[in-house]
């Protein structure tokens, strides 16, 4: 029996760093993100929150296209933080920086400190009560009237674009992914004191979809939220799916063929995996 939790155990692991390694991909797959960069559009003395993983390379990134406004990181992971400290001070930056960690109840700001908060793919691995924690979090701090741009997994409009959520709610559970898969996640941001949800762009990266999102808070949203639910239908327009080209090819080292077949569920015939 401990052989068998032993080989399970492996097997967890190692889905896991396959699964990480395909987010840390999309993070940092500058295509797709184009859209939600340019949305943010930021005035000269804008302060602004960048949070979720791979959040340290992307608010380098915005600062440098951006450098009249401030970024700040929270990024979950500390030796990507250690490694945009140095990015920053060798570019000679100033208009970024960095926090460690995710929220626990509140971020280290004071309340209405950010004009405007981005977040990439923070929120389909946290159950529902995770995913409210979060947005209300980034809500205490943002100013009335700011917009918060948010890009994550949305419901599949093919069985293809199914295969990351069915690996998120191995890794993750059902709670994380099955708002993800029918499309109701975007309630959070409503319940949580924005309106006017609105998608900006959504496309297929074959695997999933993802879905960018602008959604300006307001303090009384509670009311305002069940007014634009209907809006939001009517603004939800789609683009042309289009292949990611990261992930082109995949060699994963596969321990044995019972695993191989559990990923090739998630990616059959693609060409993703290759068993040696």
């Amino acid at each position: 029996m401990y052989g068998n939790r032993l080989i399970f155990r492996i097997r967890y692991w190692l889905a896991k760093l396959i699964y990480d390694f395909i987010l840390f991909v999309l993070v940092r797959d500058g295509s797709w993100q184009e859209g939600l960069s340019a949305s943010l559009a930021p005035k000269p003395g804008d302060r602004i929150l960048d949070f979720g993983p791979g959040s340290a390379s992307t608010a380098i990134s915005l600062a440098e296209r951006y450098p009249e406004a401030t970024f700040v990181g929270v990024d979950p992971n500390p030796r990507s933080t250690k490694k945009a400290r140095v990015a920053v001070s060798r570019r000679e930056l100033r208009n970024v920086s960095f926090v460690e960690g995710p929220p626990q109840e509140t971020l280290p700001f004071d309340a209405g400190s950010f004009d405007k908060a981005i977040c990439i793919l923070g929120l389909h691995d946290r159950p529902p009560q995770e995913k409210a924690r979060v947005v209300r979090a980034i809500a205490r701090v943002m100013r009335r009237g700011g917009t918060f741009h948010l890009a994550d997994f949305d419901k599949p409009e093919n069985p293809g674009e199914r295969k990351i959520l069915e690996y998120a709610r191995r890794i993750s559970g059902s709670a994380a992914a099955e708002p993800h898969m029918n499309g109701c996640w975007i309630e959070t941001l409503t319940d949580c004191g924005f309106a006017g949800v609105r998608r900006q762009l959504s496309r297929s990266i074959g695997v999933g979809r993802i879905a960018s999102r602008a959604n300006r808070y307001r303090e009384s949203a509670e009311t305002l939220g069940r007014a634009n639910r209907a809006g939001m239908t009517q603004n939800s327009g789609t683009s042309s799916p289009r292949p990611i080209t990261p992930l082109e090819r995949m060699t994963v080292v596969i321990i044995d063929r019972q695993m191989y077949q559990m990923l090739t569920e998630i990616w059959p015939s693609s060409g993703y995996l290759e068993l040696k």
